[in-house]
């Protein structure tokens, strides 16, 4: 996969709704703050509202485990810049699975601002990617993965629609 080089990203240039092709309330993250053909950085600021916010020991926080989706809603932001950068339309991509997930937390806090990189590692021709993905509150390292994704290339084929 090539990208024009001399295509320039601007935080403000998108909203996450047209990265992510999901409805709301299930677009989870708030911004994406940085960009380039092999990274992203995304940020989502926990709220009592936000989905799977739960009550555990009196105390709201969401689970670590929920990092995962974070980390994949970065990933196809990722994609939907790279689509838009080529003045393509956003495509669906699959989460194939995860190796490798390790957190240091058992739940997010509310109100703290999460950091979500990814970095490609390996890419197929086929549609097969492999990212490395962080979630980190300031410098505290929180949460890490290795996401396998797949971007078919006619999604409605693959998913058996005619």
């Amino acid at each position: 996969m090539s990208f024009d080089s001399a295509q320039t990203f601007t935080s403000t240039q998108y909203c996450i709704a047209e990265l992510v092709p999901h409805a709301e309330p299930m677009i989870l993250l708030d911004r994406v703050t940085e960009w380039t053909p092999e990274t992203l950085t995304a940020e989502v600021t926990l709220q009592a509202n936000s989905p799977f916010c739960q009550t555990i020991c009196n105390q709201q926080s969401v689970p670590a485990y929920v990092g995962i989706e974070y980390m994949a809603q970065a990933i196809a932001a990722h994609g939907g810049i790279c689509e838009r950068q080529k003045n393509a339309a956003v495509q669906i991509g699959l989460l194939v699975g995860s190796r490798r997930y390790s957190c240091a937390v058992d739940t997010f806090p509310l109100a703290k601002m999460l950091c979500v990189h990814i970095r490609a590692s390996i890419r197929s021709e086929a549609g097969l990617c492999v990212f490395d993905c962080t979630i980190k509150q300031g410098e505290q390292l929180l949460a890490s993965a290795s996401l396998n994704v797949f971007q078919p290339q006619n999604a409605e084929k693959f998913l058996g629609h005619q």
